[in-house]
């Protein structure tokens, strides 16, 4: 967020001008939630504790069986995420519509 700003790019090629205000990371950075505005986007890592500690054990309320973005960058334009029916990561273009699971330190 601190280096997109307000309006994330949907694409790497400086000929394409689409962008979002609705990106994964400030989409976590802005909400509110339970009188706490300190969420941010896990790592890949992170999501991973999240997926074998809470979601394989039934912790932690409802999760998707689908997948979830993570903060771990593999190039410019893609990022890693996490399918939660399965465990396993891939990385994929950040253009793509996922579902994100905002956290908080403790």
């Amino acid at each position: 967020v601190a280096a997109m700003g307000s309006t994330g790019y949907l694409s790497d090629n400086p000929s394409v001008s689409d962008s979002t205000a609705d990106y994964a990371a400030k989409l976590c950075q802005d909400i509110e939630f339970g009188g706490y505005s300190d969420w941010f986007l896990p790592s890949l890592d992170e999501l991973n504790e999240i997926y074998e500690n809470l979601y394989l054990r039934g912790l932690g309320g409802y999760f998707s069986t689908t997948m979830y973005w993570s903060s771990t960058e593999n190039y410019s334009n893609s990022s890693y995420f996490q399918r939660f029916s399965t465990g396993i990561q891939y990385d994929t273009y950040k253009s793509w519509d996922e579902k994100v699971r905002p956290v908080r330190s403790f």
